[in-house]
This record gives structure tokens, sequence and C-alpha cells, in this order.
């Protein structure tokens, strides 16, 4: 019985076809031994051009040793230069600069090359390890260029990611712009693929600036744009000494040190002032007739990678389930920061189930805050069988700011901003807690019928 990377390994990429571009999320080095292994077998048994380029944590030995292991005649393939192994440094930020432009022009290149040698496509892989948080949104927009025009070359490419690398939004904005997803979860391997690249694109876009951790929310709507922009003056009053000050002190000074680290708060803090200025902005948002069964079947996939390994995903679904009106990246929102609430509330694991079902509600009543009227509603339920809330923190849940993470680990915003949008619908929420026995949220929006 093949096991679950022979299963993989053999149905994926012995039918991968010119023009594929796939990302690969993953957790150690094994792993990525485990899946380029045999797709450069495959691709030099297939007469391609192989070309691995390596992380620092991978020596070019062991990925000769790894390669000789596994593939018959491995030496004739090497001495023939048909595979061709380099590090990062040497690809993509050659003389320590980063040009994607000419990264993309030296991959045509590198393919006509290999055709004029007799070669009949060139088969590659980059690990993006290296990239730092400036880099990313740049090489994203690369990424997302690659796969525009991939598919009128002789070539397939993945690109590797350490999965623990990057953030929960990082990952999606990664994932979104790659036509297949990779990953390892639970000791198995899942296949995500992008059936419609332009409108996965676009929703991502709106999931992504939904998430920005501060968004618009009436209760700090009282922050005028005018006070952001004085602090902003005080800022870059500090931000302009402080490079001064850098200018002037050594590197191995301790004070160069402190000036590095006063410089990437004002950063941050320069961010923020920018997303609480945003809040005092009113934006235009797409309302659009949508069923969140389907919202839920497009992310989960995603969700099911940021999720622990030692957390167990299930879905309850009503196949009948009534549409509504909304904007799906405030829809999406709402799944995201529920699922990651329930996941950082079961450390030592846990499940989480996710249900839909219709509701024809004949009473009015108000229940937190919200002010409930008769009608048809769609319920979108996330439980989990996390540690739970007692009552005085459940009392506090939807207050902005409020948190039981440590410094650092979270902004408090996800459940305020969940309510907010709910109302906005007009819609209602009900949580049920205990301590010890998990935690229910249940989203009441009303549905909507086209007649």
């Amino acid at each position: 019985m093949l096991s679950e990377l022979d299963r993989i390994t053999t149905e994926f990429f012995s039918d991968i076809s010119w023009g594929t571009h796939l990302c690969y999320f993953y957790e150690k080095k094994e792993d990525l031994l485990d899946i380029l292994i045999p797709y450069f077998k495959d691709g030099l048994e297939e007469n391609n051009y192989c070309m691995w380029i390596t992380p620092e944590e991978l020596s070019r030995s062991e990925v000769i040793n790894s390669l000789k292991n596994s593939i018959p005649n491995f030496k004739s393939y090497l001495h023939s230069n048909q595979i061709k192994i380099v590090p990062y440094q040497d690809w993509y930020v050659k003389d320590k600069t980063l040009n994607l432009d000419l990264v993309l022009e030296n991959w045509i290149k590198l393919l006509n090359q290999a055709l004029d040698k007799g070669y009949n496509g060139l088969r590659v892989t980059g690990d993006c390890r290296w990239l730092g948080k400036d880099d990313l949104n740049n090489f994203v927009d690369y990424e997302i260029q690659v796969n525009s025009i991939i598919g009128n070359y002789q070539m397939i490419a993945i690109c590797t990611y350490p999965i623990y690398k990057f953030n929960k939004f990082q990952i999606l904005d990664i994932a979104s712009s790659y036509q297949y997803v990779l990953a390892k979860k639970n000791k198995c391997y899942r296949i995500i693929e992008n059936n419609d690249r332009r409108k996965i694109e676009k929703q991502e876009k709106i999931l992504q600036t939904n998430l920005e951790k501060i968004q618009k929310m009436e209760v700090i709507g009282i922050l005028s744009s005018g006070i952001s922009h004085d602090l902003g003056k005080f800022l870059t009053i500090i931000q302009g000494y402080t490079d001064l000050s850098l200018m002037e002190v050594e590197k191995n000074n301790p004070v160069f040190e402190y000036l590095n680290y006063i410089q990437k708060s004002v950063k941050n803090a320069s961010e923020l002032i920018k997303q609480i200025y945003d809040f005092s902005i009113t934006k235009k948002h797409n309302e659009e007739i949508i069923n969140i069964n389907e919202i839920i079947t497009k992310k989960i996939e995603i969700l099911q990678i940021l999720i622990k390994e030692n957390i167990e995903f299930k879905t309850d679904f009503n196949p009948k389930l009534w549409n509504i009106l909304a904007d799906p990246g405030k829809i999406e929102q709402i799944l995201m920061n529920l699922v990651m609430n329930s996941r950082d509330a079961m450390p030592e694991g846990g499940t989480i189930i996710i249900q839909t079902e219709n509701l024809e509600n004949k009473e009015q009543f108000q229940i937190n805050n919200f002010k409930v009227t008769p009608g048809k509603y769609v319920i979108y339920t996330i439980e989990d069988t996390g540690k739970g809330m007692e009552k005085k923190i459940m009392e506090k849940i939807f207050e902005p700011f409020f948190t039981t993470k440590k410094p650092g680990e979270g902004t408090g915003l996800g459940l305020p901003i969940t309510y907010q949008i709910v109302k906005e619908y007009k819609g209602w929420i009900d949580v049920c807690s205990e301590p010890d026995k998990g935690t229910k949220f249940n989203i009441y929006l009303p549905a909507y019928f086209s007649n």
C-alpha cells in the first residue's frame, strides 16, 4: 500500500504539466527533502533541466547525498550538468541586492539555455526562508507576476516556505499568489488548488485589508484625523533625531542598539497611528448575495494549515442554507477571527467545529446590546473544546483592546471587530462558555431572498 507521501508524489508529480506554479509550506528540513527529492527524480528522468536553490540551513553536500541515496545513476545526471544546486544568495540576492525583475529575466534565460541544450523544459525550486518582512510584499507581487506568465513557458516551479517563519496573514498572502498550495498536516499532505485565480486574488486582497490589526469601529471613531496627524509629527521629530544620532554612534557602541530599538518602536507606533486614522474614515464595502457554506469551504483548507496539528477540524453544514447579503471579506474576517480565537484557547489541542443552520425567529428581544427583530436568519456557529471563559471575562470580550493574552500576542480587537460587523448587518451574537468546557459563538445574520 502506498504511503500518503508516495501517493502525493506519484499522483501529482507524475501528472504535473508545464506552467505549474506551486508553493509548499513545510515544518522541518526532512519535510522539504521528502517532497523535493521525488520532484527532481521525476524531472531528471523526464529530461528536464533542474535547478535547486537551497536555503542557508541546507548545504549542497546534504542535497547531493540525499539525491544520491534516492535516485539511481544520480552521479551521471550531476556530471552531465543536468541539475544545478546553488545557494539562495547566488540567485535571489546576488551582489547583496534583491532585484526581482532581474530574477524573473534570469529564469527565462535559463529556460532558453536548457532548451538549446536539448532538454525539454525547466524544473526549479527556490526556498524563501531568507525573506525579511520588508521583502515579502515585493516578493508576493513577483510571484503573482510569475503566476501570470509561467503558463507560456515549459517550466515548473515549486517555491518552499518554512511555515513557522511567517504569520497567518503572510501565509494567506503567499498562498493567494500560487496555482497550488501543498502543505503537511497531521502527517498527511494536502494539495489545495486555486481554481479561479483572479477571483481568489480579489477576495484575498479584501480579506487582507479587513484583517489589519486595527480597523474602523464606532467605539474609537472619536479619534480624529487631526489627533493622528499631530502624533505623527511628534514621531517624525523623534525619528529624525534618532537617525542623526545613529550617524554619530559606532556600531559596536551599546547605544547603537538602543537607538535601533527606538527606531523600530517609532516605526511600529507610526503604523499604529495610521491604523487608528483609518478608523475615523468611512470606507465603502461591496455587498453581494453570498452563501456562508461556500465562503467557509473556500477558506477551510488554508485555515487547516494555520491551526495546530493537535487540533481537529470538523464541519456540519446545512446543504439548504439560505443566502445572505454581505461583503464576502467581512464574513471571511469573522471566520478568521473566531477560528484563531478558538485555536489560541486550545494550546494542548482539541476540536474546532463549524456549523451552519437556518432559523426563523418570531420574537423581538435584546441580547449583548443587539436588538433582535423577527425574521429569517442564517446561523454561523464556531465551537471549540478549549479552556472556556468565566462570566466576568465573557462580559468584556467585545470591549476594544481587552485581551487575556500576554503582551505582544494579541491586540484585543478580533472579537470587537466581529461584533461591529455583525451589528452592521443587523444580526446578533450569542456566546456560550464555561471554564474547562469550551466556547461556542453563534453568529446570526439576516437571510436574503431575491424575491
